[in-house]
Protein backbone atom coordinates (compact mmCIF):
# COMPACT_ATOMS: atom_id res chain seq x y z
CA UNK A 1 0.00 0.00 0.00
CA UNK A 2 2.93 2.45 1.05
CA UNK A 3 4.53 1.90 -2.63
CA UNK A 4 1.07 1.77 -4.13
CA UNK A 5 0.73 5.69 -2.68
CA UNK A 6 3.73 6.51 -4.37
CA UNK A 7 2.64 5.21 -8.00
CA UNK A 8 -1.03 7.12 -7.03
CA UNK A 9 0.60 10.43 -6.67
CA UNK A 10 2.68 10.15 -9.65
CA UNK A 11 -0.03 9.65 -11.84
CA UNK A 12 -1.87 12.11 -10.19
CA UNK A 13 -4.36 11.18 -8.30
CA UNK A 14 -3.18 12.74 -5.01
CA UNK A 15 -6.14 11.86 -2.59
CA UNK A 16 -6.43 7.83 -3.76
CA UNK A 17 -2.40 7.92 -2.57
CA UNK A 18 -3.00 9.51 0.68
CA UNK A 19 -5.84 7.12 1.56
CA UNK A 20 -3.29 4.22 0.55
CA UNK A 21 -0.31 5.88 2.42
CA UNK A 22 -2.94 6.06 5.42
CA UNK A 23 -4.22 2.26 4.97
CA UNK A 24 -0.34 1.19 5.28
CA UNK A 25 0.35 3.05 8.71
CA UNK A 26 -3.43 1.21 9.86
CA UNK A 27 -2.09 -2.14 9.50
CA UNK A 28 1.83 -1.53 10.55
CA UNK A 29 1.67 1.99 12.64
CA UNK A 30 4.96 1.48 13.85
CA UNK A 31 7.29 1.62 10.61
CA UNK A 32 8.64 5.26 10.14
CA UNK A 33 8.50 5.49 6.39
CA UNK A 34 5.12 4.37 5.88
CA UNK A 35 4.17 7.52 9.26
CA UNK A 36 6.26 9.17 7.10
CA UNK A 37 4.38 9.15 3.53
CA UNK A 38 0.55 10.12 4.13
CA UNK A 39 2.64 13.83 6.03
CA UNK A 40 4.52 13.89 2.75
CA UNK A 41 1.21 13.56 0.72
CA UNK A 42 -1.46 15.77 2.84
CA UNK A 43 1.27 18.55 2.62
CA UNK A 44 1.26 18.68 -1.42
CA UNK A 45 -2.50 18.25 -1.05
CA UNK A 46 -2.15 21.79 0.93
CA UNK A 47 -3.80 20.07 3.84
CA UNK A 48 -1.23 21.32 6.01
CA UNK A 49 -2.39 20.98 9.42
CA UNK A 50 -3.28 17.39 8.86
CA UNK A 51 0.50 16.79 7.25
CA UNK A 52 1.99 18.25 10.52
CA UNK A 53 -0.15 16.45 12.58
CA UNK A 54 0.85 12.59 10.80
CA UNK A 55 4.49 13.83 10.88
CA UNK A 56 4.61 15.05 14.35
CA UNK A 57 3.25 11.27 15.12
CA UNK A 58 6.41 10.06 12.74
CA UNK A 59 8.97 12.43 14.15
CA UNK A 60 7.89 10.83 17.81
CA UNK A 61 8.21 7.29 16.75
CA UNK A 62 11.60 7.79 15.35
CA UNK A 63 12.95 10.96 16.42
CA UNK A 64 16.24 9.53 14.05
CA UNK A 65 14.41 9.51 11.00
CA UNK A 66 15.67 12.92 8.84
CA UNK A 67 13.40 12.60 6.31
CA UNK A 68 9.84 12.33 8.54
CA UNK A 69 11.75 15.67 10.15
CA UNK A 70 12.83 17.24 7.33
CA UNK A 71 9.16 17.18 6.08
CA UNK A 72 7.82 18.06 9.32
CA UNK A 73 9.98 21.12 9.34
CA UNK A 74 9.02 22.37 5.68
CA UNK A 75 5.16 22.08 7.25
CA UNK A 76 6.10 24.04 10.60
CA UNK A 77 7.80 26.65 7.78
CA UNK A 78 4.27 26.96 5.50
CA UNK A 79 2.37 27.38 8.75
CA UNK A 80 4.55 30.28 9.58
CA UNK A 81 5.97 28.11 12.81
CA UNK A 82 9.15 29.43 12.23
CA UNK A 83 11.04 28.67 15.54
CA UNK A 84 9.69 25.21 15.87
CA UNK A 85 11.38 24.60 12.04
CA UNK A 86 14.58 26.20 13.20
CA UNK A 87 14.80 23.64 16.62
CA UNK A 88 13.84 21.16 14.74
CA UNK A 89 16.65 21.22 12.10
CA UNK A 90 19.00 22.21 14.21
CA UNK A 91 18.06 18.94 16.39
CA UNK A 92 18.58 16.74 13.39
CA UNK A 93 21.77 14.80 13.80
CA UNK A 94 22.19 13.71 10.24
CA UNK A 95 20.10 16.92 8.51
CA UNK A 96 18.85 14.71 4.69
CA UNK A 97 19.51 16.67 1.75
CA UNK A 98 16.91 19.39 2.37
CA UNK A 99 18.37 20.91 4.77
CA UNK A 100 19.79 23.61 2.19
CA UNK A 101 16.55 24.24 1.04
CA UNK A 102 14.81 24.43 4.62
CA UNK A 103 17.71 26.72 6.20
CA UNK A 104 17.48 29.12 2.83
CA UNK A 105 13.81 28.84 3.44
CA UNK A 106 14.21 29.81 7.35
CA UNK A 107 16.20 32.78 6.47
CA UNK A 108 13.46 34.34 4.01
CA UNK A 109 10.84 33.48 6.08
CA UNK A 110 13.01 36.23 8.65
CA UNK A 111 13.91 38.40 6.05
CA UNK A 112 12.64 38.30 2.95
CA UNK A 113 15.09 41.12 1.34
CA UNK A 114 17.27 38.24 1.34
CA UNK A 115 16.58 36.70 -1.53
CA UNK A 116 19.11 37.45 -4.15
CA UNK A 117 21.86 36.71 -1.03
CA UNK A 118 20.02 33.46 -1.20
CA UNK A 119 19.94 33.38 -4.82
CA UNK A 120 23.82 34.00 -4.79
CA UNK A 121 24.93 32.18 -2.49
CA UNK A 122 22.92 28.54 -2.87
CA UNK A 123 21.80 29.07 -6.33
CA UNK A 124 18.32 29.52 -8.37
CA UNK A 125 17.55 26.03 -7.34
CA UNK A 126 17.72 26.31 -3.58
CA UNK A 127 15.63 29.77 -3.89
CA UNK A 128 12.94 28.32 -5.85
CA UNK A 129 12.07 25.69 -3.45
CA UNK A 130 12.11 27.54 -0.29
CA UNK A 131 9.59 30.27 -1.88
CA UNK A 132 7.53 27.07 -2.72
CA UNK A 133 8.24 26.07 1.10
CA UNK A 134 6.86 29.34 2.40
CA UNK A 135 3.75 29.41 -0.34
CA UNK A 136 4.99 32.03 -2.14
CA UNK A 137 6.35 30.08 -5.61
CA UNK A 138 7.95 31.43 -8.42
CA UNK A 139 6.92 29.65 -11.05
CA UNK A 140 9.79 30.23 -13.28
CA UNK A 141 12.37 28.97 -10.13
CA UNK A 142 10.19 25.86 -9.66
CA UNK A 143 10.15 24.56 -13.46
CA UNK A 144 14.22 25.01 -13.45
CA UNK A 145 14.20 23.49 -9.88
CA UNK A 146 12.29 20.48 -10.53
CA UNK A 147 13.61 19.85 -14.31
CA UNK A 148 17.35 20.22 -12.48
CA UNK A 149 16.10 17.66 -9.58
CA UNK A 150 14.63 15.53 -12.53
CA UNK A 151 18.13 15.42 -14.61
CA UNK A 152 19.87 14.21 -11.18
CA UNK A 153 17.02 11.49 -10.87
CA UNK A 154 16.29 12.94 -7.32
CA UNK A 155 13.57 11.93 -5.42
CA UNK A 156 14.08 14.59 -1.89
CA UNK A 157 10.91 16.81 -2.82
CA UNK A 158 10.14 14.53 -5.09
CA UNK A 159 10.01 16.22 -8.33
CA UNK A 160 7.10 14.98 -9.85
CA UNK A 161 4.64 14.91 -6.66
CA UNK A 162 5.66 18.79 -6.47
CA UNK A 163 4.85 19.37 -10.46
CA UNK A 164 1.22 17.27 -9.90
CA UNK A 165 0.70 19.96 -7.02
CA UNK A 166 -1.72 22.88 -7.29
CA UNK A 167 0.81 25.23 -7.49
CA UNK A 168 0.78 24.11 -11.31
CA UNK A 169 -2.76 23.99 -11.74
CA UNK A 170 -2.60 26.78 -13.33
CA UNK A 171 -0.01 26.32 -15.66
CA UNK A 172 -1.03 22.78 -17.07
CA UNK A 173 -0.70 23.96 -20.64
CA UNK A 174 2.41 25.53 -20.07
CA UNK A 175 4.80 23.84 -22.53
CA UNK A 176 7.57 23.70 -19.76
CA UNK A 177 4.79 21.60 -17.56
CA UNK A 178 4.35 19.20 -20.96
CA UNK A 179 7.62 18.89 -21.46
CA UNK A 180 8.43 17.75 -17.65
CA UNK A 181 5.96 15.30 -18.10
CA UNK A 182 7.35 13.62 -20.68
CA UNK A 183 10.45 13.96 -18.93
CA UNK A 184 8.89 12.37 -16.65
CA UNK A 185 7.68 9.54 -18.69
CA UNK A 186 4.00 10.93 -19.19
CA UNK A 187 1.90 12.55 -21.95
CA UNK A 188 0.33 15.99 -22.11
CA UNK A 189 -2.72 14.52 -20.27
CA UNK A 190 -0.59 12.80 -17.18
CA UNK A 191 -0.99 9.59 -18.70
CA UNK A 192 2.12 7.17 -18.13
CA UNK A 193 3.35 7.05 -21.73
CA UNK A 194 4.50 3.07 -22.71
CA UNK A 195 7.28 1.86 -22.49
CA UNK A 196 9.13 1.16 -25.63
CA UNK A 197 12.08 -1.29 -26.28
CA UNK A 198 15.05 -1.07 -28.35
Amino acid sequence: LAYRSNWLAAVGRLDDAIKSAQRATEIDPLVPVFLNRPGFLLYYANRNDESIAALERAHAIAPEFSLAAANLTRGYLRAGRIDDAERLLDSMKAPPPETAVNRAAIRLARDPSLRETIRKESGAEVLGLALDVLGKPDIDLLFAAIEARMDRHETGMDPILLLRSDVFARHRQDPRYIALLRKAGFDEAGVPLPETTN
